[in-house]
């Protein structure tokens, strides 16, 4: 073979090869091209999971922050109950009617309400009907609010004959009760479990209930509420009768701004 066809030989030898290896490198760049895509999306997708994990990690720790703040104030509020005769609750600010004091901790606006539910009558003067109109105010039955009344009476009076409707020792042990009438003033509204004829429903709505609601600046915001009775048996001067969240409606702190005055500072 000469020289020249030999040269024409591998030239052609080359072309084909080169024909061969072009399209292997176009389809080599297209799928890279389509795994860059594929890589650019899926880092999307973790950005915006992270964000939304993110927001909601903000989310929940600002409810912490706001829930441990109207726990600790709820605290404060049930110690300064068990202590009211040292420290009136007028003192801080609080009144007995339901009306907020409004006050801040840090940037935080804070409500605390304290309703005296067993205040709204003073057990040892009202009167019969006065009491009658007290629990069916407070939801009781008509006969049961009437002799509960007359049983109230004749728990707290000195003599040991029943009134009209009311209930001495003999009705006492008829009932297998191991206890009569006190047959002397009221100390606390909690003496009211002994008369005959009371319930522990009932009783629980004879007490101080608190709200506490916290907004943060944040956008947190949480509201505790709580059945408190100061008992000066008890190690701290009250029991917590009950812990709880109220409904969406009461818990509604939205319109909060935070007050002049340091909530710690007005309990304390």
């Amino acid at each position: 073979m000469s020289r020249q066809a030999a040269e024409r030989r591998g030239a052609r030898k080359t072309r084909v090869a080169r024909a061969a290896v072009r399209p292997e490198g176009g389809f080599v760049l297209v799928s890279v091209l389509w795994l860059l895509a594929l890589l650019t999306l899926v880092t999307m997708v973790l950005l915006t999971a992270v964000r939304l994990d993110v927001r909601t990690t903000g989310q929940l720790t600002q409810h912490a922050e706001a829930e441990a703040l109207a726990d600790g104030l709820m605290r404060l509020v049930a110690l300064r109950l068990g202590d009211r005769d040292r420290r009136p609750l007028a003192d801080a600010g609080l009144a007995r009617d339901g009306t907020p004091l409004i006050c801040g901790h840090g940037d935080a606006a804070v409500a605390i309400a304290v309703t005296d539910v067993g205040g709204l009558v003073d057990l040892n003067a009202a009167s019969a009907s006065l009491l009658e109109w007290l629990l069916r105010g407070l939801g009781v039955a008509p006969e049961k609010a009437v002799a509960l009344a007359a049983a109230i009476v004749d728990f707290r009076d000195v003599d040991d004959v029943p009134g009209v409707n009311g209930a001495e020792s003999a009705a006492y042990r008829a009932a297998g009760l191991g206890h009569g009438p006190k047959n002397a003033p009221f100390e606390t509204v909690t003496e009211l479990d002994q008369v005959l004829g009371m319930d522990v429903a009932l009783l629980n709505r004879l007490r101080y209930r608190v709200t506490v609601g916290v907004q943060l600046p944040g956008g947190g915001r949480f509201t505790r509420e709580a059945l408190i009775e100061p008992e000066r048996t008890a190690p701290l001067g009250f029991w917590v009768r009950e812990w709880t969240i109220p409904a969406p409606a009461v818990a509604d702190v939205s319109a909060l701004s935070a007050g002049t005055v340091q909530c710690v500072r007005a309990l304390a």
